[in-house]
């Protein structure tokens, strides 16, 4: 089905024509100029790609050499836990605002459904984490085999709400198509964690330790995030909140969760599988693997970073030439 804008392309033409713009030169430079911009995104959002898989590399032989393969099962088992529990409780408000906040917008707007969604999604989240904290013993004895490892799941609880509210602001960035940013943010990140990973595992073998450390930095990257888009985008308007658009962002998010929960179930729930019948160092050497396997990741993942705010920025400037085009090209590309 191909979608029609006929009163506002009618519109537009009209007034190109009137001020004396050659209306196809026009159209051929904003078409230019949007692929431009669309190649220049996968670009710096394959940047975090790389790093992020290069950060998977170097854990690996970290963790599974100097404390051996159930302290990197626990690892692994951790992260999956986090995100299964961020498909559900971030309510898909990121999709949300790659979708709706694109594009021309008052800064007022902006900072008003930020503010809302990450009020939302903070008290989903601190909420969830009271409740991992009160059945910490029995999750633990699920995820990690013994309930000693109790102080993992408080750790656990801990690190989910800075996780989301973090997700929440990268979604963010990327719905405004400040990608540069977000990769800088993300390299800084990334470039911390592997240094505290580093760090803690020459001189203990606990992966407490390790763990808590990751939960320092999710904590010093939300503190330098909020710094920059408050102190930076938003210097007159730091605690404007509006809940008017929720509805919407939460009707375009919600129906999108068993999407994501696929996503989760096909990439990760194997280690749950593989922990409940085993033990978590199966985990930790069936990860080894997969983490090898899986660097083909850093060729797509850009790509479907990109995409969504891109297409929605096409459709609300009403090219719909143009987004069915992008459409086909990608879908090209993932076929080959």
């Amino acid at each position: 089905m191909r979608l029609e804008f006929g009163n506002a392309k009618n519109m537009n033409e009209c007034k190109l024509q009137s001020e004396g713009i050659p209306l196809r030169n026009q159209l051929v430079s904003d078409k230019s100029d949007s692929r431009i911009r669309f190649v220049r995104d996968i670009l710096y959002s394959s940047l975090p790609s790389i790093f992020n898989t290069l950060k998977g590399f170097l854990i690996l032989p970290i963790l599974s050499k100097l404390m051996g393969s159930a302290t990197y099962g626990i690892w692994v088992q951790f992260n999956v836990s986090i995100m299964l529990m961020l498909c559900f409780t971030t309510l898909n408000l990121g999709h949300s605002m790659s979708r709706f906040l694109v594009g021309s917008q008052p800064k007022i707007r902006l900072v008003k459904d930020l503010n809302a969604i990450l009020f939302l999604v903070f008290s989903v989240e601190i909420a969830l984490g009271g409740i991992l904290f009160l059945s910490r013993h029995a999750l633990a004895n699920f995820l990690f085999g013994s309930e000693r490892h109790a102080v993992i799941v408080t750790i656990m609880a801990t690190y989910l709400p800075l996780s989301a509210v973090n997700n929440e602001f990268m979604a963010f960035l990327r719905a405004r198509r400040m990608n540069r940013q977000g990769a800088l943010i993300t390299i800084g990140k990334t470039t911390a964690q592997l240094l505290a990973v580093s760090l803690v595992a020459l001189h203990t073998s606990e992966i407490v330790f390790i763990l808590s450390s990751f939960a320092g930095v999710e904590l010093i990257t939300m503190i330098l995030l909020s710094l920059y888009i408050y102190f930076s985008l938003f210097r007159q308007y730091h605690f404007k909140m509006s809940f008017e658009n929720i509805p919407t962002y939460l009707k375009f998010g919600i129906p999108l969760i068993p999407m994501t929960l696929a996503h989760w179930v096909v990439q990760s729930s194997d280690r749950y599988v593989i922990g409940y019948f085993m033990n978590v160092s199966q985990v930790g050497i069936y990860a080894v693997a997969y983490t090898l396997a899986g660097a083909l990741g850093v060729l797509l993942s850009p790509v479907l970073t990109v995409l969504l705010p891109d297409l929605s920025d096409l459709y609300e400037r009403k090219q719909v030439g143009e987004l069915e085009t992008r459409f086909q090209r990608i879908q090209k590309y993932y076929v080959a």
